[in-house]
């Protein structure tokens, strides 16, 4: 069968199943399957794919129907233009987390600036800042040893040196700082914030609970981040501190920063920016 059959095919099962995507979720499939970009395919619609390709499109679309995010099937996602491996044990890198790394270009860049990135996953945002700042030192925590596999294959990938330290939140690497020649400290804290009885859409609920429910209120583990930086007593450097949360949860947030002497400096969509 040709691009076009299969697409018009896949379209229509995805969208039997309520996939808005449909259309988009085929051609991303197609590219994978054929090792072309999505451009190419709509200028080769009359290309045949041979049987082995064919089937594995089939394959495809039926995880698809399930409603099984694109990263997990064809293992890959982009993230900021660069590409990442992706699995089951992560979660997917998502658009809206691209405008922390956006925030944090807009900062000037002191000498001696270290970058925290607290619960790393795929290792997204710690190997994009290092690669949009080679000479800013960036370390990344997880406490999921499957979720730092990953982050390490992509840190490999893209040719960068992240320090992982295995462990909860921001607390492992605050216990090994030393601060005495530190300027400032930049830490990214995309934590999981869906609060435990919020419905999850279709998707969703292929990706790994621990990292997306924090909670009655989805705050639990900013609580405690707050309160690890708050112990630790070396750290009297000003810290720049970005999270990712619900629209619905920023005023509760912004309580819980001002708790602990942040100021929130500016919020652009689900991202806000604080500032000790």
């Amino acid at each position: 069968m040709t691009i076009q059959q299969l697409l018009l095919q896949g379209t229509a099962e995805l969208e039997k199943v309520g996939i808005e995507t449909a259309r988009l979720d085929c051609l991303i499939l197609l590219a994978y399957l054929v090792g072309k970009d999505k451009s190419w395919l709509l200028a080769h619609l009359d290309f045949k794919l041979n049987e082995e390709q064919e089937a594995q499109y089939v394959a495809t679309i039926e995880q698809r129907k399930q409603h099984i995010p694109i990263a997990y099937i064809i293992g890959r996602s982009e993230f900021y233009g660069l590409t990442f491996l992706v699995t089951s044990d992560t979660l997917q890198p998502r658009p809206e987390t691209e405008t922390m790394i956006e925030l944090i270009a807009s900062l000037p860049k002191k000498p001696n600036t270290i970058l925290v990135d607290v619960g790393t996953g795929t290792g997204c945002i710690a190997i994009t800042t290092k690669k949009t700042f080679p000479s800013l030192a960036v370390f990344a925590t997880d406490i999921s040893e499957s979720a730092f596999a990953i982050a390490r294959k992509n840190a490999e990938l893209h040719e960068v040196n992240i320090t992982f330290t295995k462990g909860n939140l921001v607390e492992p690497v605050l216990q090994t700082l030393d601060a005495k020649n530190l300027s400032e400290i930049i830490i990214c804290a995309n934590l999981p914030y869906v609060p435990n009885t919020h419905p999850l859409n279709a998707a969703a609920t292929h990706e790994p609970e621990l990292a997306l429910f924090g909670g009655v209120d989805g705050l639990d583990l900013f609580r405690e981040l707050f309160a690890q930086i708050d112990r630790s007593p070396n750290l009297k450097v000003p810290i720049h501190l970005f999270t990712e949360c619900l629209e619905q949860q920023q005023k509760s947030l912004e309580n819980i920063a001002q708790t602990y002497g942040f100021s929130l400096k500016k919020k652009d969509g689900l991202i806000q920016y604080f500032y000790k």
